[in-house]
């Protein structure tokens, strides 16, 4: 069984919601997800919690024993300078101590909270495992030292940078739930 906190940021029942809000009933996604049973949906569950866990993000668990990488507090690095994280952009505030701020409600509360993206990336992931779209039948190609494949007339280009948005490739397969992450690992813009 799922434990939210433990091995999950959602449970069976949430990522059944998000479904039937973001898929419609004949997508293959959807069809697959419900054609398994609820051990082997749990079992995808905590395969793409894992595997979102294994994202390297700014900041810090807010509790010593925290098991699962979210929620997080803000962090400080180098000589005082602060970064902290929001959906499209980041910003510096010299020398202040934002210890208590916590990613993922982006407001000035301070929550401890798993931001709503997470947790969709987290379904994304694990319907992804359950039917695996071109996105993952190309990984391969994506992660391949080959930037650049030409067939005929066609080309596709594949980018890799090697920052953290683009490790994303190496540990989330669903292209969606690498949206979803992008902004909490660098994927917006720095404003200084």
């Amino acid at each position: 069984m799922l434990t939210v906190g433990t091995d999950s940021y959602v449970t069976v029942d949430e990522a059944a919601a998000y479904i039937a809000e973001y898929y419609i009933s004949t997508d293959p996604k959807a069809i697959a997800w419900t054609a398994l049973i609820d051990t082997d949906q749990e079992i995808l569950l905590r395969r793409a919690a894992r595997q979102i866990d294994l994202v390297a993000y700014p900041g810090q668990k807010t509790a010593p024993k925290q098991v699962m990488a979210w929620p997080r507090k803000a962090a400080r690095w180098g000589n005082g300078w602060f970064t902290r994280m929001a959906p499209f952009m980041s910003f510096q505030i010299p020398q202040v101590d934002y210890s208590n701020v916590v990613f993922g409600d982006y407001s000035t509360e301070y929550k401890q909270t798993v931001p709503d993206k997470i947790k969709a990336a987290q379904v994304e992931e694990a319907l992804e495992y359950a039917s695996p779209d071109l996105g993952t039948a190309n990984l391969t190609a994506r992660l391949s030292p080959e930037q650049s494949i030409k067939i005929g007339d066609t080309q596709i280009t594949y980018a890799n940078n090697n920052t953290p948005v683009d490790k994303l490739n190496t540990i989330i397969y669903s292209l969606q739930a690498q949206q979803y992450l992008k902004p909490f690992v660098g994927g917006g813009y720095r404003v200084v």
